[in-house]
């Protein structure tokens, strides 16, 4: 939920963003009342905070350095009760405001706080419940993927199916391509391509994620560029879909990384499995342990 999402609500229709409209795509997780001057302490991030500004009153200076201790400790809005204690909010905290991206919200003063935090902390739980709903579908599709040994391009079309994308996967043992949608304008672009490995793929038309466990990489899913968007904060650079726009590719994503892996670690398996095996034939003719033409064909 962000805090747009807040000022679209009827209920809320009073309310009058003053400030900050650049942050009103801030997602909000909770809301909170503040009305102690060492209350901000304590926030964690994502709060809409909400105020009667008592511990501000006629204080310019001390609303300023709230302002700074909200975007310090990343809250997602700021809510004053207009007329209680703050008759009107200062230009230097307006400015303050915008220049931090905090959305700087007027509410009336007949709110009660209930009427605020329950309508928001509601949205917020039939959110999350959505998203566990979302989660559990994925996970049941892609743990039957697992059961039925279903093969790589099944797996990416059950994965393009349920968030609209289509995806390849090139395979770093044997250079081959698999498509989610073998029509798609993505298959279109990689099949007039000669790509013999992955270093071959234009990083600049298309997005890649890596598929690894911690002792091998198997190959890297691709992406038409602008799909994904790249973590620049960790060690690598693992690419995610804008979560804000669609929170069950992530869950979608790494169950489609675990499915590969394992079909994977499965073919390599039966690979290895049957070298084995040839080897042992090939020993057996070569010192005449055969006891029948039958079991040659056999074996």
């Amino acid at each position: 939920m962000k805090i747009q999402d807040v000022l679209k609500d009827k209920r809320f229709s009073e309310f009058s963003l003053i400030a900050g409209s650049s942050g009103m795509g801030n997602a909000i997780s909770t809301v909170t009342v503040i009305d102690t001057p060492d209350g901000a302490k304590w926030l964690s991030g994502g709060e809409f905070v909400i105020t009667t500004a008592y511990m501000l009153k006629d204080d310019e200076e001390a609303l300023l350095a709230f302002i700074k201790t909200l975007h310090l400790r990343k809250a997602g809005g700021l809510g004053i009760k207009q007329g209680r204690y703050i008759e009107s909010i200062p230009d230097s905290a307006i400015s303050l405001a915008d220049r931090l991206s905090l959305p700087l919200i007027l509410i009336p003063q007949k709110f009660p706080y209930a009427d605020i935090i329950n309508p928001i902390l509601s949205e917020l739980v039939n959110q999350q419940t959505n998203r566990l709903i979302q989660a559990n579908l994925i996970h049941t599709k892609f743990t039957e993927l697992a059961v039925s040994d279903a093969s790589i391009p099944d797996i990416l079309s059950t994965f393009m199916s349920i968030v609209g994308v289509p995806t390849a996967f090139f395979d770093f043992e044997t250079a081959q391509i698999w498509y989610s949608d073998s029509e798609s304008s993505l298959a279109q672009s990689l099949k007039a391509e000669i790509i013999l490995s992955h270093k071959d793929l234009d990083r600049s038309q298309y997005d890649l994620h890596l598929i690894a466990n911690q002792s091998r990489s198997f190959g890297v899913l691709i992406f038409e560029k602008g799909v994904l968007e790249r973590e620049t904060e960790g060690e690598s650079a693992a690419a995610l879909l804008m979560q804000e726009k669609d929170p069950g590719f992530k869950i979608a994503l790494e169950n489609t990384t675990t499915n590969i892996i394992l079909r994977e670690q499965t073919i390599i398996s039966n690979r290895q499995v049957a070298e084995r095996y040839k080897g042992l034939l090939i020993q057996d003719i070569l010192i005449h342990n055969i006891k029948s033409e039958t079991e040659i064909h056999n074996r």
